[in-house]
């Protein structure tokens, strides 16, 4: 549990190409609580092939019921019946918020009790973690504390990009520590110790975002608006020079989106964040120019949902 950029993600990466974990990362994308389901049950289709494939059947009936989350935690548990593979979700945010994605994680908790569970979060929302600490059933979890790197870590980190190492006396979050080594490493001529900035995501945002040209900065929004960065979508978008912007942003590329072991570029969740909230203070004419583009290239493509929340949620005229 942590605010962005203390490398709760990191330490969950080792779970990823794990054949004994569950894995599913839900962010921004898997907001609501039909998507986050829908997201897990498509995540455990190598071993439970038929959850995704009767996922509308069973939201529908969800919807009938007074506790959705628990009718849905009983349906995928049924799914998984005999497979103990640990369950990992990532990035899980505001979700833990919404008491029906409470209900459904903690249902299942309780109906796979040997197998293991592991949450990624802000903060612990409605999620019963009290109950589970007082019960034992759960460890004591990882905090932002235990999380970010002391001087012996930023050291070793120093080393490891081979730039000089700071002079800190307190401990620093991870995203701050990579950020300010990257920084030193693309400017090792200078010869200057890295410099850790202020200890936080939106420090490192702010810094990125005012580097970049007016149009590295269209094309981001742009980007933002689209579920995936995927090349496609964005020349229906109007940027044919994709690749090339994406280039030009360099090593702060790193700390924008990351890349998937499939091939697939997303956003990270704090960073879209923080560009939607630059979008939102931008012209009205500008937003509703990029919203339209949006809106027409995800019809094109056939993504009608998607479509519909971008013209929901912004203006197009």
């Amino acid at each position: 549990i942590g605010p962005a950029g203390t490398g709760k993600s990191e330490l969950l990466r080792r779970y990823r190409n794990d054949p004994n974990v569950l894995y599913f990362r839900a962010g921004n994308e898997h907001a609501t609580f039909a998507r986050f389901v829908q997201g897990i049950a498509r995540s455990v289709s190598r071993v439970a092939p038929g959850a995704a494939a009767s996922f509308p059947r069973a939201w529908e009936q969800a919807l009938q019921s007074r506790c959705a989350g628990t009718v849905l935690a009983h349906w995928l548990a049924e799914h998984l019946h005999g497979i103990d593979h640990r369950l990992v979700v990532d990035d899980l945010h505001d979700g833990a918020a919404d008491s029906n994605v409470a209900a459904f994680i903690a249902g299942l908790a309780e109906l796979r009790p040997d197998a293991g569970l592991t949450l990624a979060l802000r903060d612990p929302g409605k999620l019963p973690i009290a109950l589970w600490m007082a019960t034992q059933r759960l460890d004591r979890p990882i905090d932002e504390r235990e999380l970010a790197f002391d001087a012996a870590e930023i050291a070793t980190a120093a080393a490891f990009f081979g730039v000089r190492c700071p002079s800190v006396r307190f401990a620093v979050p991870a995203v701050t520590v990579i950020y300010a080594m990257a920084m030193a490493r693309a400017h090792s001529d200078s010869g200057e110790a890295a410099r850790l900035p202020a200890g936080s995501f939106d420090a490192i945002a702010r810094s990125i975002y005012g580097r970049r040209s007016g149009r590295e900065r269209a094309f981001l929004f742009s980007a933002a608006l689209l579920p995936t960065m995927d090349d496609e979508l964005l020349r229906l978008c109007g940027w044919d020079d994709a690749d090339e912007i994406r280039d030009a942003l360099g090593s702060d590329a790193a700390f924008i989106w990351e890349r998937e072991e499939n091939g697939e570029i997303r956003f990270f969740d704090r960073f879209r964040d923080y560009l939607a909230a630059q979008f939102a203070t931008t012209d009205d004419d500008f937003r509703a120019k990029l919203a339209r583009s949006t809106v027409r290239a995800l019809t094109a493509a056939g993504q009608y949902g998607d479509a519909l929340s971008v013209a929901t949620h912004h203006p197009l005229a």
